[in-house]
């Protein structure tokens, strides 16, 4: 029984010879690895992966044409779809946002404080749900008189104060007491100052021409973030695409692997 081979997964099979027996070893050939030369470099394959990758991620699309990928060009397609809306939208949102603080400080804000501080976006959406800002203080003495016309944006304001600090809103508690210190507080901090004052009492169609402004800049920027958003996922799609392309041609350049089999045999000695 000379020369027997067993494919086998990686057995070593030892076997003690008794008296009067010798071992022989007989190996697979299928078992036996590839030469250095036959076998491809990982060092190549692992720098053109490298390159691909990093060309997706930068480019979306670059490294799928690398690889001789024809679908490297819907990755550039989407690239400059989502790019160009981005900035066609940002733009939008830029000129029209110009566009309600110049109407608001040349119709709304003329009379009452046309020389002050721009404002944040808050400002703004305030200026859309109320006609008029309302004074900062009725009074002209030492103590602040809140504003009491709760249509307007500061009335609006300390009638919630009264709401939250005073056991009745309509029944005022001494000035020096804790509920009316919180009250006063709690509408110095949102009131609006001097300085903002705002009416649209006068102007109805410009007020109306500033709240379509204000929802158009709204609806300009949520789109640009929607193509900046499909840009991003561009990115990431066509990294992760050419990731496993190259995974995927390095298994099969690498082809299919054997294993070395090794097995001793006890073998009667001849006299």
């Amino acid at each position: 029984m000379r020369g027997i081979q067993i494919p086998a997964v990686a057995v070593l099979v030892g076997a003690i010879s008794a008296p009067g027996q010798s071992q022989q070893r007989v190996e697979s050939p299928l078992a036996r690895p590839q030469s250095a030369a036959a076998a491809p470099t990982a060092a190549d394959s692992g720098s053109a992966s490298g390159w691909a990758v990093l060309a997706s991620a930068v480019v979306p699309g670059a490294g799928q044409l690398a690889l001789g990928q024809k679908r490297g060009f819907a990755y550039l397609a989407l690239e400059v779809y989502a790019w160009a809306g981005y900035g066609s939208q940002a733009s939008n949102a830029r000129n029209t946002r110009r566009g309600y603080r110049s109407l608001a400080r040349s119709v709304a804000r003329a009379a009452l404080s046309p020389n002050g501080p721009a404002g944040d976006f808050d400002y703004y959406e305030r200026m859309e749900h109320y006609l008029s800002s309302g004074a900062f203080d009725r009074g002209s003495g030492a103590l602040l008189e809140p504003e009491s016309d709760e249509s307007t944006f500061n009335g609006a304001m300390w009638l919630l104060a009264r709401r939250t600090f005073w056991a009745n809103p309509a029944l005022s508690p001494p000035r020096g007491s804790v509920e009316w210190q919180q009250a006063e507080a709690f509408y110095l901090r949102r009131a609006i100052r001097p300085e903002f004052r705002w009416s649209w009492q006068d102007a109805p169609q410009a007020h109306d021409q500033f709240r379509q402004l204000i929802r158009r800049s709204n609806e300009s920027e949520r789109r640009a973030m929607s193509h900046l958003g499909v840009a991003l996922g561009n990115h990431v799609l066509s990294t992760i695409d050419a990731y496993v392309s190259i995974r995927l041609r390095q298994r099969e350049d690498l082809g299919p692997q054997g294993y070395e089999v090794s097995v001793a045999l006890p073998l009667p000695r001849r006299h």
